[in-house]
C-alpha cells in the first residue's frame, strides 16, 4: 500500500465519529462549564474566532477540529442520539457548500454558512479596500483605492465566469452523491491565470480537474443546469478558489505597486514596503463584515 494511502487512513481513523465522540467527551472533562465548538478545519477556527471576539468578547468556548463537514455531521447525529447529556453546550459550525444540511439528523446548535463557505465572506472589495489602505501606501488615496477595487471586482467576476464550468461539476457530484477519481486540484494555475486586468483560463480543463467516477445523463444535466444558473458566484462557487483567486490578486497587485509598468501607483511616490505577511485569514476576517446570520448565531447561544 502507497505512503499516501496509510495517511488517507490513519486520517479517517483521527476523524471517524467514535474517536471524535470521545474527543469530545475529554474536551467536556476538561471544560465542564463553558461552549464547545465544533469546526470543520483549523482555518474555520482561525475565521470564526476573529468574528465571535467581535461579536462578544466573553463569549468562552473550546475548540474541536473534526476534519471536514461530514465528520462534523457524524459527530453532530451521534451527540443527538446520544442519551447522556454530552452534546449539551455544543455547537456546530460548517459550510453550506452545495449540499447545505443534508444528512444532520437534528439541526438544534449548527450555524450553516449563507454562502458556500466562510472563504466567500472574505473575499470582497470591502476588505481589498483596507487592505490598501492599511498594508499598501494608499492611505489618503480613495479615488485611487477606488479604482483598484473595480479593477478587482471586474477580475473577479472574470475568474468566477472561467471558474463556472468547475463549479458545475462540483454542484453536479454534490447533488447527485458522485464519488470523485481523484482529488479536487489545489492549485491556481489549473483554474486561472490572474494578472491584472487579464485573468485567462488555467491549465487543467475541468473534466480533470473534477473527475466525475461515472457518465452523466442528458436528462441529469438539464435540471442540474437550471439549478445552477439560480447560484450567485461571488456568493454561492467555491470559497476555497475564491480565496486563492484573491492571494493571487494580491500578489500580483503588489507587483505592479514595485514596478508600476501600468502606472497605477503614479500618484504615490517613494511609498514604503508593502506589508504582504499581514494578508492572513486573521487579518481578512478581522477587515470582513462578520455575517449577521453567525451574529445572531451566536448571540443566541
Amino acid at each position: 500500500m502507497s505512503g499516501t494511502s496509510e495517511v488517507a487512513k490513519l486520517r479517517e481513523a483521527r476523524e471517524s465519529p467514535s474517536v471524535l465522540k470521545t474527543r469530545l467527551a475529554l474536551i467536556r472533562s476538561n471544560f465542564p462549564e463553558i461552549r464547545i465548538i465544533a469546526f470543520e478545519g483549523s482555518d474555520d477556527k482561525i475565521v470564526y474566532s476573529e468574528w465571535i471576539r467581535g461579536i462578544d468578547e466573553n463569549f468562552d468556548y473550546e475548540p474541536l477540529v473534526c476534519g471536514g463537514k461530514r465528520s462534523v455531521r457524524s459527530l453532530k447525529n451521534l451527540c443527538a442520539r446520544d442519551r447522556t447529556d454530552l452534546g449539551n453546550g455544543v455547537l456546530f459550525i460548517v459550510d453550506h457548500d452545495f449540499d447545505g444540511l443534508e444528512g444532520f439528523e437534528d439541526v438544534q446548535g449548527v450555524y450553516c454558512t449563507t454562502t458556500y463557505s466562510f472563504e466567500n465572506h472574505l473575499v470582497c472589495s470591502r476588505v481589498l479596500d483596507l487592505i490598501l489602505r492599511d498594508e499598501f501606501p494608499c492611505d489618503g488615496f480613495p479615488e485611487l483605492r477606488s479604482t483598484i477595487c473595480q479593477t478587482f471586482q471586474n477580475d473577479y467576476l472574470t475568474f468566477l465566469l472561467l471558474t463556472r464550468p468547475v463549479n458545475l461539476r462540483i454542484f453536479v457530484a454534490r447533488r447527485l452523491n458522485i464519488e470523485l477519481n481523484a482529488k479536487i486540484s489545489s492549485s491556481l494555475a489549473a483554474l486561472a491565470d490572474v494578472q491584472l486586468n487579464n485573468v485567462s483560463s488555467g491549465n487543467r480543463s475541468p473534466n480533470d480537474i473534477v473527475q466525475l467516477s461515472r457518465p452523466l445523463t442528458r436528462a441529469e444535466m438539464r435540471e442540474l443546469i437550471r439549478q445552477f444558473r439560480q447560484l450567485d458566484g461571488q456568493q454561492n462557487y467555491r470559497g476555497k478558489f475564491a480565496l486563492k483567486f484573491f492571494r493571487k490578486w494580491l500578489e500580483v497587485l503588489a507587483e505592479e505597486y514595485h514596478r508600476n509598468d501600468l502606472g497605477l501607483f503614479d500618484a504615490i511616490d517613494n511609498g514604503p514596503n508593502i506589508q504582504a505577511a499581514e494578508w492572513t485569514l486573521s487579518s481578512f476576517a478581522s477587515k470582513c463584515r462578520t455575517p449577521n446570520c453567525f451574529r445572531a448565531f451566536i448571540l443566541a447561544h
